[in-house]
């Protein structure tokens, strides 16, 4: 498990390729700060920079850190679209 900020630090393809070294399974967790304020665009951004550079064979979860209470359904929202639009298709 690898959650932000240190994914967005150090860059995704860090932690993914020492996921397949170990043949593991990655979960990334996404910023719950990043969540809660955004902006929607940044929220997006995150998610598919994460999704694709860390995502596409299919040993990949896409997490979101300890949703604060405040968070806005829109926001949720943008991440899970953000996995329909840039996850692999089944």
């Amino acid at each position: 498990m690898a959650l932000d900020p240190d994914v967005t630090a150090l860059g995704p393809a860090l932690f993914k390729a020492y996921a397949d070294e170990a043949g593991m399974t990655i979960v990334m967790g996404l910023d719950a700060t990043l969540l809660q304020n955004g902006p929607l665009e940044q929220i997006q951004a995150r998610a598919r920079r994460f999704i694709t550079e860390a995502g596409k064979d299919g040993r990949f979860v896409l997490y979101m850190n300890d949703i604060p209470y405040e968070t806005t359904e829109e926001h949720v929202r943008a991440v899970v679209r953000a996995g329909h639009s840039y996850g692999p298709a089944p």
